[in-house]
């Protein structure tokens, strides 16, 4: 599988921009979203950890279904914002 579809597979972490990374208490993927988050710091990599207690895996894409949903997605645009101000 390609890095940029599935970077968790790529063995060497190192010199990667800073990267947001939100998580939620009750996704099936949560043990590998901190695993991936510590293999990053561990590179030396700036990571923004943001995990989202009560939510569910794909809660940031249906807004309509779940309150954190709009905070969670306004995290993500304040943090593209930041990244790309010139």
């Amino acid at each position: 599988m390609a890095p940029h579809v599935s970077p968790s597979l790529v063995r060497d972490l190192r010199g990667l921009p800073p990267a947001l990374v939100l998580d939620s208490e009750f996704d099936i993927l949560h043990d590998q979203v901190r695993g991936f988050v510590l293999r990053l710091r561990e590179a030396g990599n700036a990571v923004d950890y943001r995990l989202h207690l009560g939510q569910l895996h794909d809660f940031v894409v249906l807004p309509g279904l779940f309150d954190r949903a709009t905070a969670a997605i306004d995290e993500i645009c304040t943090s593209l914002r930041l990244a790309f101000r010139s």
